[in-house]
């Protein structure tokens, strides 16, 4: 009896041990480097979703700065060259070019129409053959040139509209028919529509987008307009402000 009771007090220590190492796996010398311990459980999944969390605003800060800011910033400029030609030309026309005033009134009807008919065209391009940025990209070009012969031919003293005439109604309007129906359409694909966060980063992307077509109307209205009409003293006469 005293035999057993000594052989079941020696095999405890070892059941405790078998049982200790079913639970946390075989239990190993502290030299031996062969086989990675495993970190304590929940560790990684913490450290996992912190990652995740970190790498998901990361990516979407980079969507609004390295992305949609390029596109908010071609809106504004085209906003600003469309309303500061469109704001001022009446009066050059009946000014510096000798139109009629009625004359003058068609024409920058005419032009209006066509900077809103041209975004069927632009449409139909991204849709069919180039897609929406080399759409934006090759209008932008365009844009550029229209706006190079316009001030070519606004030059004071010898106005000339065989420039100004063809770049308006002809490189402006194709290049503002480019940019209209594309530029806010990938501005809203570069988000996930599956993500929340992102939808919500979106939403966002359409408030600074109205913003800055605003802030492009009115800086032409309140600024550009008035230094075409009567320049800006001392630095820029009147007919250079034109």
């Amino acid at each position: 009896m005293s035999g057993g009771r000594e052989r079941y007090q020696m095999d405890e220590p070892l059941l405790s041990t078998v049982s200790k190492e079913s639970k946390e796996g075989p239990s190993l010398p502290p030299w031996d480097s062969s086989v990675k311990r495993r970190p304590a459980s929940g560790t990684p999944k913490k450290n996992q979703e912190t990652k995740e969390e970190t790498t998901n605003v990361s990516k979407r800060k980079s969507i609004i700065l390295n992305v949609c800011l390029f596109i908010l910033i071609t809106e504004f400029c085209e906003r600003l060259a469309y309303y500061g030609l469109s704001g001022s030309l009446i009066a050059f026309f009946v000014k510096k070019l000798n139109y009629d005033k009625v004359t003058a009134s068609e024409l920058n009807t005419l032009f209006t129409t066509l900077c809103y008919l041209t975004p069927l065209f632009g449409a139909y391009m991204s849709d069919k053959y180039l897609g929406r940025y080399k759409t934006i990209l090759g209008g932008s070009i365009v844009y550029a040139i229209g706006l190079f012969l316009c001030t070519w031919g606004a030059v004071p003293p010898h106005y000339e509209a065989g420039y100004f005439l063809p770049g308006l109604f002809l490189f402006v309007t194709v290049g503002s028919g480019c940019i209209k129906p594309c530029v806010v359409t990938l501005g809203a694909d570069q988000f996930d529509p599956k993500d929340p966060d992102q939808v919500e980063e979106k939403a966002k992307f359409f408030n600074y987008f109205y913003w800055a077509i605003n802030l492009g109307a009115t800086v032409s209205y309140g600024y550009l307009t008035h230094l075409a009409l009567n320049g800006q003293a001392p630095s820029i006469s009147e007919p250079w402000g034109a």
